[in-house]
């Protein structure tokens, strides 16, 4: 019999919500499953857009694209309505008819911008976004006749050198650039690299300007000692050097003995610079010394003899090239040397890291999870295909016909179900396996039990014994808490077991039996429910968790009935849309569980949807429907327009299509746009934000809008010291007065260069400190 597969609505409501059923006429959403690999059409519920997307890849989290920022719709996330600053700086002649309004304010495109000083330059729509302004202006365009070196450094470009620099000419660079060139001193003749910047900051000639080193004051045994010690007598002896008569930045090739008996050649200056023996730090080859064979003879049995061209005896111990290994198993595989001796590197296949079928594999190792591979939509591949830890996400099938994807070793390793069978239960396999065999010898045996003002995993009454299962990951620091449920239930009068998961430490008080899970098999659990069993006083038991794996399952779903809304919630229950929710009943569904349910008000018959959990608050209340307590707007009673008409005032009409303040509560979260009457800005808020600050951004002093409350327009008389070419990165057009940065400034005096917050300036007035003595006019 075939598995039935669940309908999009049932499996993600909240994708069902962006089904667009005008389009979608040739579909039905009732009967297709949410891995379909089907074309639909979409309507984003947040902006509007219609689009067409695959079923599967909406399930996959792919969103509207105009959200994400792929496609472009106007009023909502193009250039000119997102950042009409920058939209102002396009350069409509050179874009080819493209318009700001026809691309995202994200696009990574390139386009064409003009800046105010009429420069014309190309750069994506992204870094101007991110604040990236003209390169001409900061220096790293070279336009002739504005920023080039001739034109700002003539005394440096007197010195370029024209024949090592071949075709590149000073005209075609920048003085603040990083790239390094060929000079020429126009005093000596001396050639020599160096990078247009560091030229610009130090431009003396290094042979004119640096003083000779004397050589008895700047020999090697005076300046490095221990270097001087792996001086190689006996092979420097033609050269007719020794250590104090060879200057110790000298670039001549010598010889070299380590204090091992390696002897090379290198220069006295790369010595000194921390370069020492190759044969010790595996540069080179020494066999019998540094080979594979000699320093990792265990290694070297791995060694692929008829595949590798070279023996372990003739590579580099800590060499990094790629060859073949073959493990005691047979495996083969292709690893580093290096990796393998630093790293520890050993046989994937042993490892789990790939598969081998029948030995590793997810089908080999755990039969009933394959059990739920979903073949239609997983394609070409197979359980046996991936080991059982493999971290590939595929989709999953499970006995409901609820489909899903997850990572492979997510299952194996947490024993991870079905996510929608699951969600609603507060509990994990292991705690079930425990309460299926406590049950089997305790009719009794309650789970989630909380008649002890605690809630007790598995309680039994006719013993008097509470059964808690500690799993590490959510147990690893609750240590004190569960000492003192322990203490609670011994003082109910109950005795307390822990079966709690390896790792974690004993509890005092209780009965401890710790299990540990290896390679998702069940052998440790079954010894510890085993355990357990022999502490309540069975003494011949039967454990087999693959042979009732099934029915553990089935006790999962059968439990859900005793915590079902029908039960606990019987007056939530009168809220029940019976048609909405189709064949979903209020006993099929937990008191706690997080799906999302349609309701209907048996009061004022209002429709909606919202998850179980959300109607019962933490005193355990039923929360009301949003209309009769008040959370849904009611024009003229709670509307934004009624209860805050002073926000209004900034309700961006053109913008906000298809919302007004009546139609809408001040606690709303929905994303809005807003206008300034006084100072004219725009900007984009959601509701309930706004409603906590009342007013405009720029007119409160949090946000700057140029030509109205920036640096520049605040304090026009300090731009005339403004230092544009070293403020790179900092518009003053762009800052507040506040603007905690430092800024440089130049005296338009005395011409001098000083760096101090542009705050500082704005509120103290502080002028140049070289013409003003630090607050002593001179």
């Amino acid at each position: 019999m075939g598995k039935s597969r669940i309908s999009i609505k049932e499996s993600n409501p909240q994708l069902a919500k962006e089904w667009d059923f005008e389009k979608n006429t040739n579909l039905n959403i009732d009967n297709i499953s949410i891995g379909s690999s089907l074309d639909a059409y979409w309507n984003c519920r947040k902006c509007g857009y219609v689009w067409k997307a695959r079923i599967s890849s909406r399930a996959d989290g792919k969103g509207c694209p105009v959200c994400a920022g792929k496609v472009a719709l106007k009023g909502v996330n193009d250039l000119a309505t997102v950042n009409p600053q920058l939209a102002d700086e396009w350069d409509y002649e050179k874009n080819n008819g493209i318009k700001p309004d026809e691309i995202t304010a994200g696009s990574g495109k390139e386009f064409f911008w003009k800046c105010k000083s009429n420069h014309s330059y190309k750069k994506s729509v992204a870094m101007r976004s991110a604040g990236s302004g003209c390169p001409i202006c900061a220096g790293r365009q070279v336009q002739k006749g504005v920023n080039d070196l001739c034109t700002t450094r003539p005394d440096l470009a007197l010195e370029w050198n024209y024949e090592k620099n071949g075709d590149l000419r000073p005209e075609m660079v920048s003085a603040g650039m990083r790239k390094t060139v060929w000079w020429k001193c126009s005093k000596c003749g001396n050639e020599w690299e160096s990078a247009l910047r560091e030229r610009s900051r130090s431009p003396k000639c290094p042979k004119c300007y640096t003083p000779t080193r004397n050589i008895a004051t700047h020999n090697l045994q005076i300046v490095n000692s221990a270097l001087a010690k792996e001086w190689d007598y006996d092979k420097n002896i033609n050269c007719g050097l020794t250590p104090l008569t060879i200057n110790a930045g000298s670039e001549k090739k010598v010889w070299w003995k380590c204090i091992y008996g390696h002897s090379w050649q290198a220069s006295v200056k790369t010595r000194n610079k921390g370069i020492g023996c190759p044969v010790c730090s595996n540069k080179k080859l020494v066999i019998g010394i540094n080979d594979l064979q000699t320093l990792y003879p265990e290694l070297a049995k791995e060694w692929d003899i008829q595949k590798n061209k070279q023996s372990p005896s003739e590579v580099l111990a800590g060499g990094k090239k790629a060859c073949f290994w073959k493990c005691s198993n047979g495996h083969e595989w292709r690893a580093q040397i290096y990796d393998r001796i630093k790293k520890g590197t050993q046989c994937p296949y042993c490892l789990g890291r790939k598969a081998t079928d029948g030995e590793n594999d997810l089908a080999t190792l755990f039969p009933l999870i394959a059990s739920e591979w979903d073949y239609e939509l997983n394609g070409e591949k197979r359980p046996n295909e991936y080991t059982a830890y493999s971290k590939e996400r595929v989709w999953w099938i499970c006995r409901k016909g609820h489909v899903w994807q997850a990572k492979i070793a997510d299952r194996t390793t947490y024993l991870l179900g079905c996510p929608f069978c699951s969600k609603d239960r507060r509990t994990s396999f292991p705690e079930q396996a425990i309460y299926y065999y406590v049950r089997k010898y305790f009719n009794d045996a309650d789970n989630r039990n909380n008649s002890l003002n605690v809630e007790a995993d598995i309680l039994i009454e006719s013993v008097k014994a509470v059964i808690e299962y500690d799993g590490y990951f959510w147990h690893k620091d609750r240590l004190d808490k569960d000492n003192e449920k322990n203490r609670r239930i011994i003082d109910s009068g109950y005795m307390a077991i822990r079966v709690r998961e390896k790792g974690l430490q004993e509890t005092s008080g209780a009965k401890n039996v710790f299990y540990e899970y290896k390679n998702g098999q069940f052998e440790s659990l079954e010894d510890a429910i085993v355990s357990v069993l022999k502490i309540l006083g069975c003494t011949s038991v039967d454990v087999d968790i693959n042979n009732d794996y099934s029915n553990i399952l089935d006790l999962l779903v059968t439990s859900d009935k005793d915590k079902s809304i029908a039960k606990l919630y019987p007056e939530l229950a009168l809220d029940w849309d019976y048609i909405g929710n189709k064949d979903i009943t209020p006993d099929m569904v937990t008191a706690k569980s997080r799906k999302r349910i349609k309701w209907k008000c048996h009061i004022c018959g209002y429709q909606w949807t919202t998850q179980v959990l959300s109607r019962i608050n933490n005193a355990g209340d039923i929360r009301k429907c949003p209309v009769c307590s008040g959370r849904l707007a009611q024009t003229g009673e709670t509307d934004l327009m009624t209860i805050s008409p002073e926000m209004v005032r900034f309700w961006d009409y053109e913008k906000n299509i298809g919302m007004d303040p009546s139609s809408v509560t001040n606690s709303s979260h929905k994303m809005a746009f807003w206008c300034c009457d006084t100072c004219g800005y725009h900007w984009q808020r959601k509701i309930y934000m706004q409603s906590k600050s009342k007013g405009c951004p720029v007119c409160d002093g949090n946000s700057v809008l140029e030509g109205y409350n920036d640096y520049a327009t605040q304090r026009p008389e300090l731009m005339k010291e403004w230092d544009y070419d070293k403020n790179t990165t900092i518009n003053p057009h762009r800052i507040a007065l506040s603007c905690r940065e430092v800024v440089w400034w130049k005296c338009s005096h005395c011409g001098n260069q000083w760096a101090t917050k542009a705050y500082v300036r704005s509120i103290n007035g502080n002028g140049c400190p070289k013409c003003h003595g630090r607050g002593l006019r001179t």
